[in-house]
């Protein structure tokens, strides 16, 4: 029947020193030599280091089914075949695919490569960007049956988490930790860091606002945040001087979390916690702020004298008094020329 497949049991022999493997394949010319030679590692490495022209393939069976085929080859391939140090077969029949050679079974046990030959395998391979056909490839070629790790399961239990989790805290509180925390940090900081630069969209904020409102957290959640958050007297001490000092202008609270290293929900707990007195909202700010414009005299140089007084720049202080003092740049200009 034309373009019928057929699954054949076949034998590959060294012409030189009459070693041989035996295996399955699926061809639609049973009894041609389509260029498959077979799957085994041995196999490969000895046909690249005798080369192909030394070696031929014999089909032993013909099977219309694969299954079939498996049957013929556990049979043949059985452990008295597999310890033979004449057979290119790692692992009995009946299953087919790739055997992962380890220890001294692996071709390259005891190769090192040299300092020079990793230099040039890193240098060749800086600056490389795979291409998306490429990568489609690659993950199409690991799905399902494919993994490695298909039909494997990790079961953790209570037990095993906490072992887990104390190794990690105990790695996270050692010397070598800190220091792999530190250089990880130092990498990522300004330019570096892949968040740089980005700012989420007023849709996108406002859709996160949405979905956490109505929110009710477990007792357990605030329990664990809040342990999360038991922070020494030293650490406290410094975040309140570093709230005092700073300036209360737009977007001080996220200053704070990056220069803490935690997010915005990480700060506003500590300040309603620690700092209630040096938690400034912003409307509180506007009114002081609207107090000290009112109380500043209209002569040259006010807005600068006003920046000095709230830390900021003169541009920054122009903006605010127009966007919240004033509301409008007009009014800005009609008090800016009396």
């Amino acid at each position: 029947m034309a373009g019928k497949m057929w699954y054949i049991v076949y034998r590959t022999f060294n012409l030189i020193n009459d070693h041989c493997y035996v295996g399955v394949h699926k061809t639609k010319a049973p009894y041609e030599f389509d260029g498959y030679f077979g799957s085994s590692e041995l196999l490969l490495v000895a046909i690249k280091k005798y080369g192909k022209k030394n070696f031929k393939r014999e089909t032993l069976f013909v099977f219309d089914s694969e299954d079939e085929a498996y049957v013929k080859e556990a049979e043949i391939v059985n452990k008295e075949f597999v310890s033979k140090n004449t057979t290119y077969n790692a692992k009995v029949g009946g299953i087919g695919g790739w055997v992962l050679l380890e220890g001294e079974n692996h071709p390259n046990w005891g190769n090192h490569l040299s300092e020079e030959h990793r230099k040039k395998i890193s240098e060749g391979n800086k600056g490389k960007i795979v291409s998306l056909e490429t990568r489609k490839k690659l993950s199409e070629a690991t799905m399902g049956e494919r993994n490695h790790a298909y039909g494997t399961h990790y079961i953790c239990g209570e037990e095993r988490r906490q072992k887990i989790r104390k190794g990690i805290q105990k790695h996270y509180a050692s010397p070598k930790g800190k220091a792999t925390r530190q250089k990880l940090s130092e990498v990522n900081l300004g330019e570096n860091n892949h968040w740089f630069g980005k700012h989420f969209s007023e849709e996108h904020c406002k859709k996160i606002s949405e979905g956490n409102k109505g929110k009710v957290r477990s007792e357990k959640f605030k329990r664990d945040v809040s342990e999360r958050l038991s922070l020494s007297t030293e650490v406290v001490t410094q975040r309140r001087k570093d709230t005092k000092n700073i300036s209360k202008v737009w977007g001080w609270k996220a200053k704070l979390g990056r220069k803490w290293r935690v997010n915005s929900s990480v700060v506003d707990y500590f300040l309603n916690k620690y700092a209630p007195d040096l938690n400034i909202t912003f409307n509180i700010l506007t009114e002081q702020r609207r107090k000290d414009v009112e109380r500043e005299p209209k002569t040259r140089g006010w807005q600068t004298r006003l920046s000095l007084k709230w830390g900021i720049s003169q541009s920054a202080a122009c903006t605010f008094i127009n966007r919240h003092i004033f509301d409008s740049e007009e009014g800005y200009t009609k008090v800016n020329e009396t």
